[in-house]
């Protein structure tokens, strides 16, 4: 009905999300959007952002008017969604944060990060020396006290890793010039196999179509003599031969095609939806598609060269 389902979020024990809601000041936010590449972005002393998941937001749509966000002299509006990606599993917020003014009242500092942007590439080992500098509390929390001191504690357990269900990379130091090659091999090994399969069955489906065409030419050598007989040049006979293949290779083409890409659509969008990973659907299907279809296209033009040869030879 447009709410969420306070008994079944209350039952849930995944640390998909925090205790509290996570806020960040605009301060912080438009600087790590700078680091990013991103616009800064603007808000009114009583007006409040969310950036969110682009996937959690397709499933949520707008549910500002659920919520409730105090300001210094009355309830902060409402400004907008920002979803593009901001690394929210754990880092900023689980799948979402508020980004509120800078002077707003009542926040507890809660957590604090150092983002860096280094020049050039980072060394390899850079996550594990960093690691290495802290082992002894690295998920302490935050007790400010009264005098402003900075002191660890216990703390509430507000910490969170987001919905992500299939790729979920959270650290107390995290290196992105570390995590990618990490991640790229990951995929690789289940993308891998996968394609490997898909290359083998082309490959025996289109040498049985290419063997049976090649015995039927045989069969096609008094009828293209015929032709040839008739007046048809070795123009109009290649031509005749070439629509005839063509018709073969199509049908089944166009049937593996349709399949295929329903079947390749439907994995994308679960692949994004659990993981994350926002790219257009069409862009991988599409270079799947041109790669296979490159070997149909060699399969094609070898069949098409030996059948003409071989219904010539029966002139």
């Amino acid at each position: 009905e447009g709410k969420p389902d306070e008994e079944a979020l209350s039952l849930r024990d995944d640390g998909c999300y925090c205790e509290y809601d996570t806020y960040m000041r605009l301060s912080d936010y438009n600087h790590l959007r700078k680091m990013l590449g991103y616009g800064a972005v603007s808000l009114g002393e009583d007006e409040y952002a969310i950036h969110i998941k682009k996937r959690v937001f397709k499933e949520t749509q707008d549910f500002s008017r659920c919520l409730t966000i105090p300001g210094k002299e009355e309830e902060l509006k409402f400004s907008g969604y920002y979803t593009e990606p901001f690394s929210q599993d754990g880092h900023n917020g689980g799948d979402y944060v508020i980004v509120v003014p800078d002077g707003t009242d009542g926040l507890f500092p809660y957590y604090a990060e150092l983002a860096v942007d280094i020049k050039g590439e980072a060394p390899a080992d850079l996550s594990k020396r960093l690691d290495d500098l802290d082992k002894e509390d690295a998920y302490s929390y935050l007790d400010w006290g009264e005098d402003g001191d900075e002191k660890v504690s216990d703390g509430p357990d507000n910490s969170c890793c987001g919905s992500d269900a299939i790729i979920t990379y959270a650290a107390v130091n995290l290196v992105r010039d570390n995590v990618i090659p990490e991640v790229k091999y990951m995929l690789s090994s289940i993308v891998f196999p996968c394609f490997y399969i898909g290359l083998v069955f082309v490959c025996v489906a289109l040498t049985v179509l290419s063997v049976q065409q090649l015995s039927d030419s045989n069969k096609y050598k008094f009828r293209y003599g015929v032709l040839y007989r008739m007046g048809a040049g070795r123009r109009e006979i290649s031509d005749v031969i070439r629509r005839q293949l063509i018709a073969y290779y199509l049908c089944p083409a166009l049937f593996a095609t349709v399949i295929a890409g329903i079947i390749a659509l439907f994995i994308s969008r679960k692949f994004i939806f659990y993981t994350g990973v926002e790219t257009e659907v069409f862009q991988y299907f599409g270079f799947s598609f041109l790669l296979f279809s490159g070997i149909y296209v060699l399969y094609f033009l070898t069949t098409y060269i030996q059948f003409v040869q071989n219904v010539e030879s029966g002139r």
